[in-house]
This record gives C-alpha cells, sequence and structure tokens, in this order.
C-alpha cells in the first residue's frame, strides 16, 4: 500500500517504524544475512524504497532516508548505513555524501551504546560489531570492546548467540525435499573481532559457571557444539555471509 501514503507522511511513517525497528527483529533471524528475502530487516529496506519510488532524484530519496535515521534503533540504523554504502545494496539509497554522513552518525551511536552499555543487547550485534570495525581508525577499539565485555559471562552468551549462524540444508527424499536446518559458528566474522583461542576460554568459563538463565545457557552450548562440530568436520561448514 506504499502507493497510498501521502507524501507528507512518509518520513514521519517512517520515522515511527524505525524507532522501534530493532525490535522487530526475531532470534528466527538469528545466522542470516541481514538483506536474505523474508527477513525483518530487508522488509523494512524495501518499505523505504517502495515509499520513495515516486521521487525521481537520489536527492530527494536521500533526504527522507536522512531525516529519519536520527531516531532509527542501532542495529537497523547500522544496516541502513550498511546499504548505503552502496557496496551491498543495487539500489542506491542515498547520495555519497548523505552515505558517509550516515556513517558518522552510525558510528557515532555505536559508541554512545558502548558508553551506556546498551552495545551488547543489540540484536544485529554481529553486524553492528563488523561495520565499527570496519569503519573504525583502528581494530583496536572493537577488539578492545570485545575483551572487556567478555569478562561476563552474560555477554559471552550474547556474543555467542550473535555469532551462531542457521543453515539450510535441502534434501530430496522419494518426491518431496526435506529441509534440516543446523547451527553453525561464524567464525571468520568472529575472528575479525576476538581471539578465537581466549574467546573459547570464557565460552568454556561461562558454561562450566552457574551465573546463566536458561535462554543464554542454551544459546552458549548451541554456539560451543556448532564449533566442536566445525573442527570435527575438518574446518567446514561454518557461514562467511
Amino acid at each position: 500500500h506504499a502507493d497510498k501514503v501521502p507524501e507528507g507522511n512518509i518520513a514521519s511513517l517512517l520515522s515511527t517504524v524505525y524507532s522501534v525497528a530493532d525490535n522487530l527483529i526475531g532470534q528466527r533471524e538469528r545466522g542470516l544475512d541481514a538483506g536474505v528475502l523474508g527477513t525483518v530487516t530487508a522488509d523494512l529496506c524495501d518499505l523505504h524504497k517502495a515509499l520513495t519510488l515516486r521521487h525521481d532524484s537520489l536527492e530527494k530519496k536521500s533526504a527522507v532516508l536522512l531525516t529519519v535515521c536520527p531516531g532509527t534503533t542501532l542495529g537497523f540504523l547500522v544496516f541502513l548505513a550498511r546499504e548505503a554504502s552502496g557496496d551491498f545494496s543495487e539500489v542506491l539509497l542515498t547520495t555519497p555524501e548523505d552515505a558517509a554522513t550516515l556513517e558518522e552518525l552510525s558510528v557515532r551511536r555505536i559508541r554512545e551504546a558502548d558508553a551506556d552499555g546498551s552495545l551488547i543487547h543489540c540484536p544485529l550485534l554481529d553486524l553492528v560489531l563488523i561495520w565499527w570495525l570496519e569503519s573504525a581508525d583502528s581494530d583496536e577499539e572493537v577488539r578492545s570492546w570485545v575483551r572487556n565485555a567478555t569478562r561476563d559471562d552474560h555477554a559471552v552468551a550474547r556474543l555467542a548467540r550473535a555469532f551462531t549462524g542457521v543453515s539450510r540444508d535441502s534434501q530430496l527424499q522419494g518426491q518431496e525435499i526435506t529441509t534440516r536446518l543446523s547451527d553453525r559458528v561464524r567464525i571468520p566474522q568472529l575472528e575479525r573481532i576476538a581471539d578465537l583461542d581466549e574467546f573459547r576460554r570464557c565460552v568454556r568459563r561461562a558454561l562450566e559457571g552457574g551465573r546463566l538463565g536458561p535462554e543464554d545457557r542454551e544459546a552458549l552450548q548451541a554456539f560451543w557444539n556448532a564449533w566442536q562440530r566445525r573442527e570435527t568436520d575438518g574446518g567446514g561448514g561454518d557461514l562467511s555471509s
């Protein structure tokens, strides 16, 4: 129904939706690339594109996005900044100048979330940390944050959840195709922000301790089991996207 939204209401509609975007991203999307068709993040980005199709210039589309981004939740803001960079989207969302502004805004918001302690709770934590790594002047800023965060077992569980992916294996059985979901560790991404040996020690410490609730323990155990399977399989089967 995007074509039925009055032009004067587009910015306020997007601002409202984007202000709760991270709350719409469920656990079912963990491990899926943010741009995968059918995910909430991809649908929200498509909503923006549909609402701004009526604009005949990139400058007008860019101005709308820049207007709504200050109130956007952190995870989705980073997703938009990444899309606006032009490297991940077939359709340009902003001008190069506004893309740079969006990148600066996203990094500033990440650092604010670091300062107030909310960063570890971001639903798209893996996307945010990799973007921070790629946008910061030095890898050390992000790796230092990870080292400090992993002193806490709950943070270790949240990082493990963020870097546990889901693979879909389809097989033909008779006349039907069956699909099996499996957890896969996202080692290439995790290795960019953390020392793997140290992270392994943190995972074992958290699993052996008694401070985690059932949800965190389940996420951490799924990560550990997937990591063990990966090593048993000779290093294959991880998610590199």
